[in-house]
């Protein structure tokens, strides 16, 4: 079994209710065992997402589970640019995890992908 987070990114809690409950129709169909959900609060004071996604990544870790995915209904609802998203994937890369969206696909593997949104690393 694959263990994941789930992630919800929301402004009203009935909003996040029913991500939530997708995120955990998804995991349910695809294998994944939920360890955690994550909410945050789109109007909550600025806090970095990517900061709380690793302090979660880090949180499992040290409790001995091992993350290896996260699952997002959207790209969209990690961070508003795909850019930024995209360096996320990079980042968490790194800890052997992947970050899956429920409607949309990328290839984190693709060459193309590190071409378009890491020019400077070829």
């Amino acid at each position: 079994m694959k263990n994941a987070i789930t992630f919800v990114r929301f402004s009203r809690k009935k909003e996040a209710d029913q991500l939530e409950n997708r995120l955990k129709e998804y995991a349910d169909a695809t294998g994944y065992d939920v360890v955690w959900h994550e909410r945050v609060f789109y109007l909550s004071p600025k806090s970095s997402v990517d900061e709380i996604i690793i302090k979660t990544l880090n949180n499992q870790h040290y409790q001995g589970v091992k993350v290896d995915a996260i699952l997002v209904v959207r790209y969209d609802h990690i961070h508003r640019k795909f850019t930024q998203t995209a360096k996320l994937i990079k980042i968490i890369s790194h800890y052997g995890v992947r970050i899956v969206s429920v409607e949309e696909t990328v290839d984190e593997n693709d060459p193309l992908f590190t071409e378009i949104y890491f020019p400077n690393q070829l």
